[in-house]
């Protein structure tokens, strides 16, 4: 036998309970852009990392040595500018 909770069958002072157990008052969340491309860039750097050294000053290294290379390449904003230096 299975019982279902959903969030409408929980009383109102059960969920301020609740939040006031587990969340204090002076939490201060900040917002952050959690599903940009840079975002994406750097998880999938971390797993490349991940799966290549084990050591964490290993992994530490391999991001900052691939993070410094690509700061070396030049940012280009527009295909226009891209394509003048080719």
């Amino acid at each position: 036998m299975q019982i279902g909770v959903t969030v409408q069958s929980i009383p109102q002072s059960m969920k301020d309970r609740m939040r006031s157990i587990y969340v204090p008052d002076n939490i201060r969340i900040l917002k952050y852009p959690c599903h940009s491309q840079a975002v994406e860039q750097n998880v999938k750097l971390v797993t490349k990392a991940s799966a290549a050294v084990c050591d964490n000053e290993a992994r530490d290294g391999f991001i900052r040595s691939r993070i410094t290379s690509r700061d070396a390449l030049p940012k280009f904003y527009t295909k226009n500018e891209y394509f003048k230096v080719l």
